[in-house]
């Protein structure tokens, strides 16, 4: 891409990988053009340009190589709707991401891209659905992917979790960093309230076995509602709400937490 244009890229989409334009330089699985094949670009304003095929046409970089697990499992097909998820890094509990590792992202449970780690930030594919019912399962605008890890030393499958936008054709997207779900509770807990006393704020943690509808109010010595912390669908694993009562007055409250017939009632103590 000449010089003078080459500014403007924001990013170029292959089949199956996506090289994007940084303050850095080019990043990206796709490391150079291949003759007779068609690519997708995103620029950032309209332009035209011409090359020298006799010059060459790829990036003056180790062309990526990637290795797929040997078994067969992980194995995608290749749809004309996709999107690209660039990942900056991958924090984990024990350990850490190694080079040889693979990054993959599901739809409800089906397996729609892998990228092996190599070290730096890449993008890890994500498949659409098209009439071809090889792709039926794979996403469709508004879904939002859910990412894991394989690691090649162990073979240990992890969820990964982080701000993921949702899926939408053609979408390249950048992943600041992701992170290790902490499994999921075999039954619900509640733990106590910290601080307790308080003042002016208070935390609760709590576990979901699985998806709920979850209330988490808090009450007056009269019994009436003075606070909802939390009303909704939440999924399921480990979160946590924050109470200040730094408008409300000295005294003892009570928190509780409903989730389907599930409930846990706590006393709380504000001190001023």
């Amino acid at each position: 891409i000449p010089d003078d244009v080459e500014g403007s890229f924001i990013s170029i989409l292959g089949e199956g990988s996506a090289a994007m334009n940084t303050e850095d330089g080019w990043i990206g699985a796709l490391t150079h053009f291949d003759g007779g094949s068609g690519y997708w670009v995103t620029v950032s304003e309209d332009l035209s340009f011409s090359y020298d095929l006799d010059t060459g046409m790829g990036r003056i970089v180790q062309v990526y190589s990637e290795i797929l697990p040997d078994n067969g499992e992980f194995n995608v097909v290749q749809s004309s709707e996709q999107a690209f998820y660039f990942v900056e890094h991958v924090e984990l509990l024990e350990g850490s991401i190694e080079e040889g590792d693979w990054l993959l992202t599901y739809n409800k449970g089906t397996l729609a891209g892998i990228r092996q780690w190599q070290g730096v930030m890449i993008d890890v594919p994500a498949m659409g659905m098209t009439e071809d019912i090889n792709t039926a399962d794979y996403f469709v605008s508004g879904e939002t992917p859910e990412f894991k890890l394989l690691k090649q030393s162990t073979s240990e499958m992890i969820s990964l979790d982080g701000n993921i936008e949702p899926w939408n054709s053609n979408g390249v997207y950048v992943v600041n960093g992701l992170y290790e779900k902490e499994a999921a509770p075999e039954a619900i807990s509640v733990d106590s309230a910290y601080p307790n006393p308080f003042n002016p704020s208070t935390n609760l943690s709590f576990g979901l076995p699985a998806d709920a509808d979850v209330t988490i109010q808090v009450y007056n010595l009269q019994g009436r509602v003075v606070a909802t912390l939390a009303e909704g669908y939440m999924n399921a694993g480990y979160h946590s709400v924050t109470w200040n009562a730094d408008n409300f007055s000295s005294g003892v409250y009570f928190v509780k937490v409903t989730a389907g017939s599930f409930s846990n009632t706590q006393k709380l103590l504000l001190v001023k």
